[in-house]
């Protein structure tokens, strides 16, 4: 009963051939199952054929003009012909297989081996002519590195059933290509495109892309160029699409670092992108605050905000102002991720502010390695100087790795007092579930005197180290420490006892904890380090 029904054998064959990634042995095994029976057939081919990262197993079954000695067809006797049906130029077991293709994968030159021969064979069948019929996705990456006359077999990609397509790299030369492509799947109106991603593109030419297509609910544009006006009317464009519910937005050419565009660009007051769940921008500060600026106030809906950036002193009160609008525009933000690269700018730690104006906040991710401390904060910690409100915060990652105080300007790494801002940490979000953190290893000796004096029984703990007794138990569960920086250490390993501190200390502070991943941090302080806080948390969790 099972074996003759279609949908469920296919569902076991999908599975069991992306448990191994569709690797080599994978695939055998699936031909060996569709030659096993008449039931395994269909819905092992369709697996074994569902995915695909080259043209060359379809080509291989189509005649060749100019390789194939079965094939006695020359291009005069091609001429000669008004028309080519496609029975006659595809063979049964190309027509059979093509047909199961769902998603075609192409990287590098090596995507498109020798289609250039088949080009004049597949200009002389009729327009409708598609290569893979049944498509629904389809991906390009590296389209710098393909040669001319292998992008002209893009035009015979395109099928109605499509709902993705993504081409990375975009160059001058396969500019008009990927153009031509977008334009044919336009024409075939099939709505079913909802997902695109294009990266490398000038503005103006996306702005013509979307234009054909009112359907996308995923966007994603890697621009090469973006200047005021062409900003000004891409945003203007997007807003058209009505269906749209994730967009990401990237540029770091230079033209981005003078762009404004104007927060009236809109009509006040009209929630033009009221479907949009998430927004992520990727560039320099003004990119960043330009889009968000023009688009905060029209976004109600949005839950995901992710910002990947870098920015000097000179931009600080374009991004103080950014962050506020945020925050006070697109109140029911879920997670924010905030990415600054600080090689040569810190990030301005007072900036987090701000962030505690999301009360419905429930994952919060903070990678910032260098940032600035104002001098009303913690000498040892800016862990300590925490966004209030996030009563709903249930994620956190934190990845701040030195500071810097504006009152000595002096540049100091994270050595101590790490761990003793843990109670903080509990203290400002009650219901975190999952904490990621960069502490730095091993344990400053100062930083254990101090959490050993608070566990030390009779004396009055210190609110500000240790959790109070009459306090909530605290719910984390998962406690992960990201790679130490830097990742080799020659020094000695901490003790056994210092661990066995943390680890009495860990239960004070999150007696719930029921995991901690210690990733790169193990070549530091050593493996049994590790495995007795493990175990000890283990135990007490048994408890």
């Amino acid at each position: 009963m099972v074996f003759g029904n279609l949908d469920i054998m296919e569902m076991v064959f999908n599975a069991f051939s992306a448990g191994n990634s569709g690797g080599l042995s994978t695939r055998q095994f699936l031909l060996w199952a569709a030659l096993t029976s008449k039931d395994f057939f269909n819905p092992a081919m369709n697996a074994l054929w569902r995915s695909l990262d080259s043209l060359f197993p379809i080509l291989s079954l189509i005649p060749n003009p100019k390789k194939c000695l079965s094939w006695t067809a020359t291009n005069e006797d091609l001429s000669a012909m008004d028309d080519i049906s496609e029975e006659d130029v595809i063979t049964q077991r190309a027509e059979q297989y093509r047909r199961r293709v769902r998603h075609l994968t192409l990287t590098g030159r090596d995507g498109l081996p020798s289609i250039a021969d088949y080009i004049y064979l597949f200009n002389r069948l009729p327009s409708e002519f598609r290569l893979f019929p049944c498509l629904q996705s389809f991906t390009v990456y590296k389209l710098d590195r393909f040669k001319w006359e292998d992008l002209q077999g893009l035009f015979y990609i395109p099928s109605p059933t499509l709902s993705r397509v993504d081409f990375w790299g975009i160059d001058q030369g396969s500019r008009v290509r990927v153009e031509n492509f977008l334009a044919r799947l336009s024409r075939m109106k099939s709505g079913s495109l909802v997902t695109l991603g294009l990266e490398g593109g000038p503005t103006a030419n996306c702005l013509r892309v979307l234009q054909q297509y009112s359907n996308l609910k995923h966007l994603s544009l890697g621009l090469s160029n973006m200047a005021n006006m062409t900003a000004e009317n891409l945003l203007k464009t997007i807003v058209r699409l009505v269906n749209l519910r994730y967009l990401t937005l990237a540029c770091w050419c230079d033209e981005c670092d003078d762009l404004v565009v104007p927060s009236t660009v809109f009509p006040a007051g009209i929630p033009l992108l009221d479907k949009l769940e998430s927004l992520e921008v990727i560039g320099p500060a003004s990119l960043m605050c330009a889009v968000v600026g023009a688009t905060s106030r029209h976004m109600p809906n949005l839950k995901t905000l992710f910002l990947k950036t870098s920015f000097g002193d000179e931009s600080l009160a374009m991004v103080e102002r950014c962050f506020k609008d945020a925050t006070v525009h697109v109140p029911l933000v879920e997670r924010f991720l905030l990415d600054v690269a600080t090689e040569d700018d810190p990030f301005h730690w007072n900036l987090l502010k701000f962030v505690g104006n999301w009360k419905s906040l429930k994952r919060l991710d903070i990678l910032t390695p260098t940032i600035v401390v104002d001098s009303g904060g913690d000498e040892s910690s800016p862990y300590l100087v925490l966004p209030n409100g996030l009563e709903s915060l249930e994620c956190l990652t934190l990845n701040v790795q030195h500071f810097r105080h504006l009152k000595h300007g002096k540049l100091c790494p994270i050595t101590k007092h790490t761990f003793l801002a843990f109670p903080r940490i509990a203290e400002c979000f009650p219901k975190l579930l999952s904490l990621n953190i960069y502490i730095p290893f091993p344990v400053d000796p100062a930083e254990l005197e101090i959490m050993k004096h608070a566990l030390t029984p009779g004396i009055h703990r210190d609110p500000e180290h240790g959790a109070s007794s009459d306090a909530v138990p605290h719910g984390l569960r998962w406690l992960a420490f990201r790679d130490p920086v830097p990742p080799k250490y020659t020094g000695r390993k901490p003790s056994h006892e210092s661990a066995m501190i943390v680890a009495r200390y860990l239960r004070a502070i999150f007696p719930r904890l029921e995991n901690v991943n210690f990733n790169g941090v193990v070549e530091v302080v050593g493996k049994r380090w590790c495995n007795t806080i493990s175990g000890s948390i283990g135990v007490h969790k048994s408890k």
